[in-house]
């Protein structure tokens, strides 16, 4: 008498492993997509972290002095010739 086999037994090797990995695809996708999207904020955070400093010293600063003395600062700390001084 012909004993049954389940659709499980059927199938082995290679051909069963492939039809087990059906949703493989998606699940590499969506690791890599997670990867990606955190390497990238954490490379935006280390990009624009000193980069807001430098416009905060180097705005706020000249802005604060414009407001409080009404003139811009030199880069020199000098004062700068003018006519009025010669």
């Amino acid at each position: 008498m012909p004993r049954r086999v389940k659709n499980s037994q059927k199938l082995s090797g290679p051909v069963a492993l492939r039809s087990n990995n059906s949703g493989q695809a998606l699940i590499e996708y969506v690791l890599m997509l997670i990867i990606t999207i955190s390497l990238l904020l954490a490379l935006i955070a280390q990009v624009f972290k000193p980069f807001q400093t430098f416009v905060q010293t180097y705005m706020g600063d000249y802005v604060q002095c414009l407001l409080e003395t009404g003139e811009l600062p030199f880069a020199s700390g000098d004062t700068p010739n003018t006519a009025k001084d010669e």
